[in-house]
């Protein structure tokens, strides 16, 4: 088992229960392994998933190993959260807008608790694609914990022994804070924390004014908080088209979002 298998899953309710039944170490007991493997694959993100299951297809025998969560970025800190957040973003600034449409004005505020409950639903309802028992059920040996490579054509996880012809390595990437003054203080947030919020932050400050950047800082602005994006360039989405980038800063700041 993984040695935390919950952490990123707060707040543990039933659906981040649900999705850590599906996705992490907790309550699973690694298989016995095969004599040797065709592909042993290191990280069950987006690639390392369409790698194993792509090999298991055209008859490999294919060790999977993830020390942390199935699904990597996109299922638990990336597209699948996100984009509920987003969705749940445009609909209060819809409702924000009703009148300029003839349409009755809502009162009173949103509610940002049920916005999360929602994306945890959602997210938990799709994780057994990326799950355990699938990839199982594909024929894919499930090894949850860190991997340790000691030998040309062998890797450890936990106690147990991987033999095998080839590897592949998919661990991805992990948020790197930069060296701020103070911040290692400030109890910041990354997009591996940010979706575990439960209340609405009166003021954020996103550091860094790139696609994820841009896309959390539009949907908190939207949901009412004060945003600021802060940046070494002198405009938001600085490796992409200017004139491109230059509508979505002209966007967020219609929606309160100020570029610093």
């Amino acid at each position: 088992m993984s040695d935390a298998p919950t952490r990123g899953l707060e707040p543990f309710d039933e659906h981040n229960q649900g999705l850590g039944a599906e996705v992490s170490g907790m309550g699973w007991d690694n298989p016995k392994p095969a004599a040797r493997y065709h592909l042993v694959v290191v990280g069950a993100g987006a690639a390392g998933l369409v790698t194993a299951v792509g090999a298991a297809g055209l008859g490999a025998k294919v060790a999977l190993v993830e020390r942390r969560l199935l699904g990597g970025d996109c299922l638990n800190f990336g597209c699948v959260p996100s984009k509920a957040i987003i969705r749940a973003a445009r609909a209060w600034r819809e409702v924000s807008r009703a009148a300029e449409f003839g349409a009755p004005q809502a009162d009173g505020s949103g509610d940002f608790p049920a916005v999360m409950e929602r994306m945890r639903r959602l997210r938990a309802s799709i994780s057994p694609v990326d799950g355990r028992s699938r990839l199982s059920g594909l024929g894919i040996d499930v090894f949850i914990g860190e991997a340790a490579f000691i030998a040309g054509d062998c890797l450890r996880v936990g106690t147990k022994e991987l033999r095998f012809k080839r590897a592949v390595i998919a661990t991805g990437a992990a948020p790197m804070a930069p060296p701020i003054p103070g911040l290692e203080v400030s109890g910041y947030l990354t997009n591996e924390t940010v979706f575990s919020l439960e209340r609405l932050p009166a003021a954020m400050a996103v550091i860094g004014g790139g696609p994820i950047g841009c896309e959390l800082a539009q949907a908190f602005a939207r949901f009412g908080a004060k945003v600021k994006v802060v940046d070494i360039a002198d405009h938001m989405l600085p490796r992409e088209d200017a004139d491109a980038a230059a509508v979505v800063e002209k966007s967020l700041a219609r929606d309160g979002v100020e570029y610093l």
